[in-house]
């Protein structure tokens, strides 16, 4: 204060809601977790859960709120992710909500642990397939069926669009802009079958060049 320094000050009301520094802070924290979980892995107390070969082995993940942690069936691991959690919570003053907590098992992980494990933590067990992030997260090879979805979501939004009101570059202007951003998110990360790829070209290429005596015109 003044040029002098003055010691340390304890603070009594905390941040209001909405206050700019509380983003800088919630990352701090985020920071010091992330930390947390590194040293229990390094110190091998965390096992972490083996990715096929040649992938990167990752032991979490963090997106605002949201924390997934990748370790193996082990309850020893668990103990330790549990700890630091309960550490987290102490210093942060956070709390884990249990409820919109789940497990996702390798089908390698026995039914009598998998009970072992939810009693111990008191999650829920998650179900295959699941979105996370608007990214669907499956176990097995994806099929042509689980991009239904995509694929109706961009007809929906086709159909609110009056083609014949429409000039060529305002047809052109809604692709790039409407429609590329609802794809460009899952197909940048997902392996998409050849034959979904194709199907979405003739939805838009149809809406694009339009419809003559019910066909799609062709350019």
């Amino acid at each position: 204060m003044n040029g002098v320094p003055k010691g340390f000050f304890k603070g009594g009301r905390g941040l209001q809601q909405g206050d700019p520094i509380s983003h800088y802070l919630f990352i701090l924290v985020e920071e010091i977790l992330s930390r947390m979980i590194k040293n229990q892995i390094h110190m091998g107390k965390i096992v972490p859960f083996y990715h096929p070969r040649g992938t990167p082995i990752i032991s979490h993940l963090l997106y605002a709120d949201d924390i997934v942690l990748f370790c193996n069936g082990g309850k020893a691991s668990l103990k330790a992710i549990t700890k630091v959690l309960r550490k987290y919570e102490q210093w942060s003053g956070q709390a884990v909500s249990k409820n919109k907590s789940s497990i996702y098992f390798s089908s390698q992980v026995s039914a009598s642990r998998r009970r072992a494990l939810l009693r111990f933590s008191g999650f829920t067990e998650g179900i295959f397939p699941f979105k996370y992030l608007g990214v669907l997260i499956i176990s097995e090879r994806l099929k042509i069926a689980r991009f239904d979805d995509l694929i109706a979501k961009v007809q929906t939004r086709l159909e609110g669009w009056q083609t014949r009101l429409l000039s060529s570059g305002a047809r052109l202007l809604l692709i790039k802009h409407v429609l590329q951003s609802i794809l460009v998110h899952s197909l940048s990360i997902l392996r998409t079958p050849k034959a979904v790829i194709e199907k979405l070209q003739r939805i838009i290429s149809t809406f694009f060049w339009g419809v003559k005596d019910g066909k799609a015109k062709k350019k």
